[in-house]
């Protein structure tokens, strides 16, 4: 019969060689161990040798099947053992397979609420946090249950805190705050994201503070009409996203300011200030498709705003050669119809005429 200290040995030969990622034989050695635990009476290390299987299976191997048949062996010597922490680590190794095989969602959110039942009365709180990450992610990616979702992450991020966790506290609130706006709960996102912006702070993660100010910047704009606010969320990313070089959101930043000026503030003045920030940004970039929309607000407003009439012929003249470049005939139209009433303004009527007739030519 094999003796305690000879299959230790196994035991941790074949840990070796998953840890350096040798699976196959890792389990032939663990199933061997596993046949011989149980030939010496030994129920600690059969139940130690059927859990490590299971991990591997579903950690490694992504064989969520196999996984759940070795967890639910491991159940059933849990209960014949007595042995609480083994049944735990089943039924949690059942949770996760059930998750892992895509289609049994419902399942595994009742194995992991039996779980996280457990766990909490049992003071393992790896497993607990494990579990309410897993859970909260059901709930949020594939249930659409953002109500049930918060219930699992807020405890969560409790945990991240007193751990000191950064990166899952982060990933929490992320969560979280998405969480609020599925469910129309506004303020409640702008005070996570809010949070989430501090924290990024703290992690040095300007790309994640950009993006707290812009989704932020968002809500304002579009569910609650705070438009200053709003203003001053974009201007705090513009800068961040320029020395990050996250050129989306750059543009986003320059695109949404400029937006707000013109239509919701009718600070048209500064409008033009941010429009010619964002010109730049697209010749940079070569687009073409949004700096023919500049011009034709950097064209309107001096024409209907400032009274700079040289401005908006010089707008509208460019603007018309790039619809004509681009194939887009209603730029290509409005461009025509600024110089008209330009052009009836200086009182050149044949110009004024010449353009109608091209009007009329497209249309």
């Amino acid at each position: 019969m094999t003796s305690r200290d000879q299959l230790k040995t196994i035991f941790d030969e074949a840990t070796s060689l998953a840890g350096n990622q040798h699976y196959d034989r890792a389990l032939e050695m663990f199933a061997d161990l596993e046949r011989q635990s149980r030939e010496a009476g030994d129920m600690e290390m059969r139940m130690q040798a059927v859990a490590e299987q299971g991990y591997i299976y579903v950690d490694k191997l992504k064989n969520n099947d196999k996984a759940f048949e070795l967890f639910s062996v491991l159940e059933v010597l849990g209960m014949q053992a007595n042995d609480a922490s083994n049944l735990l680590i089943a039924r949690y190794g059942q949770a996760v397979s059930l998750a892992g095989m895509g289609t049994q969602f419902g399942k595994a959110l009742d194995k992991f609420e039996e779980v996280e039942t457990m766990a909490r009365q049992m003071g393992q709180r790896n497993i607990l946090f494990s579990t309410l990450a897993r859970t909260a992610d059901i709930y949020f990616q594939h249930a659409e249950n953002y109500e049930r979702a918060l219930e699992k992450l807020e405890p969560y991020e409790a945990m991240c805190r007193e751990s000191n966790n950064l990166a899952q506290l982060d990933s929490a609130m992320r969560v979280e705050a998405l969480c609020y706006e599925k469910l129309e709960r506004y303020q409640s996102a702008l005070n996570k994201y809010a949070d989430r912006k501090a924290l990024a702070m703290e992690m040095g993660r300007k790309d994640i503070q950009a993006f707290c100010l812009i989704r932020s910047a968002y809500i304002l704009t579009t569910h609650q009409e705070r438009f200053e606010e709003s203003l001053r969320h974009y201007a705090e990313a513009e800068p961040i996203c320029r020395e990050i070089g996250e050129m989306d959101n750059l543009k986003a930043c320059l695109q949404s300011q400029a937006f707000l000026l013109r239509y919701k503030l009718k600070r048209y003045v500064e409008a033009l200030e941010k429009y010619a920030a964002y010109e730049a940004f697209c010749r940079q970039q070569g687009d073409d498709k949004d700096l023919i929309g500049i011009l034709a607000n950097q064209a309107w407003i001096h024409l209907e705003q400032t009274g700079n009439l040289e401005e908006a012929m010089k707008r509208s003249v460019e603007m018309e050669a790039l619809a004509i470049k681009l194939g887009d005939k209603e730029n290509y139209i409005n461009s025509l119809k600024n110089q008209v009433s330009i052009h009836k303004s200086w009182g050149e009527k044949d110009l004024a005429k010449e353009k109608k007739r091209r009007i009329r030519e497209v249309k």
